[in-house]
C-alpha cells in the first residue's frame, strides 16, 4: 500500500472512533430519555468512563486492523474504500452494545411481577389535592388509638419548600413537588401504615405495629427515597426534616404523639435539616449499642 493510502487508512479508523463513541453517548442519552430521568453526577461518570473504554478498546481494535490491511494491501478488495464500508457497518452496529444492553435490562424489567395494589382504603378521605389521606382522617385515626397500642408515628416537613413555590415554576411548581413526594408517602406507607398531608407541605405517617426503632427506620428510607427523587424542579433531589414517636415508647397517650414528633422534627430542622430524629434519642442509641455488641438488630417482618 501506499503511504497516501496509509494515510487515508487512518483518517477512516479516526471517524470509526468517534463514531463509536458517539454511539455510546447516544444511546446512554436514548435510555435516560426514554424514561424521563436525568442522569446524576455517579451516572455522568459512568457513561464518561465508558466511553473511554470505548475508545480505548476502538484504538485496539483499529491497531489490528490496520496491521492486517496494510499486510493484506496488495490483495484485491482489502484497501481503504472496503474498510471504510467495512467500518461504517460495525459502527451502527456490531460496535454499539450499550443499546442492547439496555433494552435487555429493560425487558428483564418489564418481566417483574407488579408491586402489590396499595392497601384499600374504604370509606377514608383523601386530601383535595394529593392522593395521601386528609387532615380530617388523621384527627379521626388518632383519636381511635388505644393506649395499648404499639403504634410508630412520622411527621415530616419539606425543607426550604417556600424557595420552590418562589421560584421560576411558581405555586404550579410547588404542587408538584408536593405531589411526587405525595406519591412516594403512598409507596413506603403501603402494607406498613397510613400517610396523611397534615397541612400546606408537613405530612403525617401512622405506622401499627411499629416501635420506635422501627418508626426510626421507615423514617429513613422516606429521607433517602426523597434525597433520590429527580424532577424539573428537584435537580439534586428533595430535603425533608423527619420527627419520630411511638407509642407506648415515647408516650402512652395517643394524643400526644404529633406533638412529641412535631418537637423532634423540629430538632432535624436545628441540626442543619435533611435528618431524622426521635423524642426518646437514647431508645435509638441502645438499640444501635445492640448492633455493636451482638452483630445484628432484629426487626419486626413489615
Amino acid at each position: 500500500m501506499s503511504g497516501p493510502e496509509i494515510s487515508a487508512l487512518f483518517k477512516i479508523h479516526d471517524s470509526h472512533i468517534e463514531r463509536c463513541m458517539l454511539a455510546r453517548f447516544e444511546s446512554y442519552e436514548k435510555a435516560f430519555a426514554e424514561v424521563q430521568t436525568k442522569p446524576s453526577d455517579d451516572d455522568l461518570r459512568t457513561i464518561i468512563d465508558d466511553c473511554l473504554a470505548t475508545r480505548i478498546r476502538c484504538i485496539g481494535h483499529s491497531a489490528r486492523s490496520i496491521d492486517d490491511t496494510i499486510g493484506s494491501g496488495a490483495v484485491t478488495g482489502s484497501g481503504p474504500q472496503t474498510t471504510k464500508e467495512k467500518l461504517t457497518y460495525q459502527s451502527g452496529h456490531g460496535q454499539d452494545d450499550v443499546l442492547r444492553r439496555w433494552k435487555i435490562w429493560r425487558a428483564r424489567t418489564n418481566l417483574k411481577p407488579p408491586p402489590p395494589a396499595p392497601t384499600p382504603i374504604d370509606n377514608k378521605q383523601l386530601d383535595v389535592m394529593l392522593p395521601v389521606l386528609s387532615r380530617a382522617e388523621f384527627d379521626k385515626d388518632v383519636s381511635k388509638l388505644e393506649s395499648g397500642s404499639i403504634f410508630g408515628f412520622l411527621f415530616i416537613d419539606l425543607d426550604k419548600f417556600k424557595s420552590i413555590n418562589d421560584g421560576p415554576g411558581g405555586h404550579a411548581a410547588g404542587d408538584r413537588v408536593l405531589k411526587t413526594f405525595a406519591d412516594l408517602l403512598v409507596q413506603v406507607a403501603n402494607n406498613r401504615g397510613w400517610a396523611y398531608r397534615y397541612g400546606g407541605d408537613e405530612f403525617c405517617m401512622l405506622l401499627p405495629n411499629h416501635t420506635l426503632v422501627e418508626a426510626w427506620a421507615v423514617g429513613h428510607r422516606v429521607r433517602r427515597e426523597a434525597i433520590g427523587l429527580r424532577t424539573a424542579e428537584l435537580t439534586d433531589g428533595l430535603s425533608v426534616s423527619i420527627g419520630v414517636s411511638s407509642m407506648p415508647e415515647s408516650s402512652s397517650d395517643p394524643t400526644q404523639l404529633c406533638d412529641l414528633a412535631d418537637r423532634a422534627m423540629y430538632a432535624s430542622k436545628d441540626a442543619g435539616r435533611g435528618r431524622v430524629s426521635c423524642s426518646n434519642p437514647e431508645i435509638i442509641a441502645s438499640r444501635l449499642q445492640d448492633i455493636i455488641d451482638n452483630g445484628s438488630l432484629k426487626l419486626g417482618s413489615r
